[in-house]
Parts: C-alpha cells; sequence; structure tokens
C-alpha cells in the first residue's frame, strides 16, 4: 500500500440519526466545517430505518463519528468509534473529528445522560 494513498480517503465519516424535523431544520445551518469529512443524514422516521428509531427515538440527534465506515455500513451502535447525542457544540464535533482522524483510542461516547 503506498503511503499516499490514505490522503484520498475522507478524514471521518459523520452520520446525524435524527427526525425530519430536526433534519430540515440542521440542513440549513449546517455547513462543513472540517475538510475532508463526509456527512450524512439517516432519517429515523422513515420505515427503512425502523432499527434505528428503536435505539435513537428519544436520543436525537446522534452524531456517529467514524474513519471507515459509511452509513449503511455501521450495523450497532458499537459499530462507530465515537458518537455525541443531544446537544453538542461545532467546538466537541470539530474535536471528535480530529480524534477519530488520528485513529486514536477506543469507542467513546459522549453526551450521554
Amino acid at each position: 500500500m503506498h503511503a499516499t494513498l490514505g490522503l484520498f480517503r475522507p478524514m471521518a465519516n459523520i452520520s446525524e440519526y435524527l427526525k425530519l424535523q430536526q433534519q430540515q431544520q440542521q440542513k440549513q445551518q449546517q455547513q462543513q466545517q472540517h475538510k475532508g469529512t463526509e456527512y450524512s443524514e439517516v432519517d429515523i422516521m422513515a420505515p427503512e430505518n425502523q432499527n434505528w428509531r428503536q435505539i435513537y427515538d428519544f436520543d436525537v440527534p446522534v452524531l456517529h463519528i467514524d474513519r471507515n465506515l459509511k452509513p449503511n455500513e455501521i450495523t450497532t451502535i458499537y459499530s462507530a468509534k465515537k458518537k455525541l447525542f443531544h446537544r453538542f457544540t461545532t467546538e466537541e464535533v470539530r474535536d471528535a473529528v480530529d480524534v477519530v482522524g488520528k485513529d486514536e483510542g477506543e469507542e467513546e461516547v459522549e453526551g450521554k445522560s
């Protein structure tokens, strides 16, 4: 494997699990602040995402942050390297992306009450 191949991979993949009305509000507010990240949203109210609704119905919004997994590859709540729940600041998201981008540490959960 060539050392330069890592430069073409995204620094982190961020998947946000939320309800439709939250999606519409946050779409206007969200801008990708971090270069090299991929952002996707999962509507937990959609029929194909009922498994996520059962898990996150009362916890939204939730950010899954991982370097290698895309939303359709996340199979359990333990798959993502870092998760942020409920309320989080831009700085907390940026710090989480930095940690995952460096491939440091085990799974961390923040903001879960």
